[in-house]
């Protein structure tokens, strides 16, 4: 995720500098929030922020003509793909402490 944007090679260093927990509005009270500060590059290679959340079962009920991820985070990197393309391609999804995490770029 991080060496797709700005056209990294996918062999480019990568390493956590920094990490916190993050409590961000109510929506992530309770939730797995984590930020990562990522060195991307050499030694003075760039700085990157990954932010790290939790997916959640989702509040609304699924279509049910559409065939939709049953894993939480897979749903919320499907949902922001079709709604920002954009910002989806910047989303992967993933486990995390035995739970389902988004990760955004």
């Amino acid at each position: 995720m991080v060496t797709s944007l700005k056209q990294r090679r996918d062999d480019v260093r990568v390493q956590v500098v920094d990490a916190a927990y993050w409590i961000k509005g109510c929506s992530s009270l309770g939730r797995l929030r984590y930020a990562l500060l990522v060195q991307v590059g050499e030694k003075h290679g760039e700085l990157c922020i990954i932010d790290i959340k939790e997916a959640t079962k989702a509040a609304a009920h699924r279509s049910t003509g559409e065939v939709m991820p049953k894993n939480n985070a897979r749903r919320v990197v499907a949902g922001a793909s079709k709604l920002s393309p954009y910002l989806g391609q910047r989303m992967i999804a993933s486990r995390f402490m035995k739970r389902d995490v988004f990760c955004v770029n």
